[in-house]
């Protein structure tokens, strides 16, 4: 979640991330492991999966957030576009 926050941060300001930054930014490592945060059955859940959820809604736009909720399985679904804006 700081990775993405940061890149909405970084978009916000429209720069490149420091080094510092870069270093969040490369502990990104994909949602394979959390997958069950894209589950509908867990829109409006208290527990983390369903706090993350609506963080990620929150913070995302529709068109960004979409892509993410296709079976984890595929690799092409790694917000990994996201991450592209910021120079990482």
């Amino acid at each position: 979640m700081a990775a993405i926050r940061l890149v909405k941060t970084l978009e916000v300001e429209n720069r490149f991330a420091t080094p510092e930054e870069q270093a969040t930014l490369a502990l990104y490592v994909g949602w394979g492991g959390l997958k069950i945060t894209f589950d509908v059955k867990k829109d409006g859940a208290t527990d983390q999966y369903g706090c993350t959820q609506a963080e990620l809604k929150e913070l995302l736009t529709t068109d960004e957030y979409g892509p993410l909720t296709i079976p984890c399985a595929m690799p092409t679904t790694s917000p990994r576009a996201l991450l592209n804006r910021c120079g990482a």
